[in-house]
């Protein structure tokens, strides 16, 4: 081979080489893009989601599947990685165990956020497993919490079709947990059908019990609350969903409106 076409053939290596070099990239950032898909392309802005792919052995195949599902939980999603243990070294605080009133506790504590109800996160659908906890700490102590709950509930075949508790198995739970019940309906399938009595209410409050509102309408959804007390028409309540409205005296007519059951919680 002449030194000629030696010197073509090693420039036409070169271009091969030239030409491959952008074609490997292109091809290994399509296959990246088609792994991660919406977590790579936020991963162009924002480190944290760089950090999940970086370090996928710190997150479950179910919180990135969730991710996928709720792109716009992406915080929750990764604070997973600094949080999911939490629940094993859970403690409640002394202001909670020795709280005045029916201590506020919430669905998104980092405490058991991360638990499952069903085939959720109590930090979605948990609102009666923390309802039911706070009732349980105000009356007995610290013995149980919303995964506790959420297991009962299991037990009890108490979980409904989106994860969270079904009203029909409340009471159950409540026996296993060791707390009296009685329960007052005002409702049909979410639609009102008779009212709650003020006086009745204040009533059972005074004889230290807890109550356990069921909720349906424009400002709470679909949710379960506890009223814990009352001052002249004002109720005071803890929402597991929002501090805000723990924080605010509401008129009895404002939770009346939208109160489709009561449970009379007491030992």
């Amino acid at each position: 081979m002449s030194k000629k076409n030696v010197i073509a053939f090693s420039v036409l290596g070169v271009i091969i080489v030239l030409i491959c070099i952008p074609l490997v990239y292109v091809e290994k950032r399509r296959a990246y893009y088609d792994k991660w898909g919406e977590l790579a392309v936020l991963a162009e802005t924002d480190e944290r989601a760089k950090y999940i792919i970086d370090n996928t052995d710190m997150y479950s195949k179910e919180i990135l599947k969730y991710f996928y599902s709720n792109p716009d939980e992406f915080d929750f999603v990764y604070n997973y990685a600094f949080h999911k243990n939490d629940y094993n070294n859970m403690e409640y605080t002394q202001a909670e165990l020795n709280s005045e009133s029916v201590p506020a506790l919430y669905m998104d504590d980092p405490r058991w956020r991360y638990k499952t109800i069903g085939g959720d996160y109590i930090k979605n659908q948990g609102c009666v497993a923390v309802s039911l906890t706070m009732a349980y700490l105000w009356l007995v102590g610290r013995n149980t919490d919303p995964y506790k709950i959420s297991m009962i509930a299991e037990e009890v075949d108490g979980i409904g079709f989106l994860g969270g508790i079904t009203d029909e198995k409340i009471s159950d739970i409540c026996d296993v947990l060791g707390l009296n019940v009685e329960v007052h309906r005002y409702s049909e399938n979410r639609e009102k059908t008779a009212h709650a009595n003020f006086d009745e209410i204040k009533s059972i409050l005074d004889n230290g019990h807890v109550i356990m509102a069921g909720m349906a309408g424009e400002t709470f959804g679909v949710h379960a609350i506890i009223i814990k007390g009352y001052s002249g028409d004002k109720v005071f309540i803890n929402d597991s969903a929002s501090p805000e409205n723990t924080a605010k005296a509401w008129e009895f007519d404002e939770i009346e409106a939208e109160l489709m059951y009561l449970y009379d919680l007491y030992v």
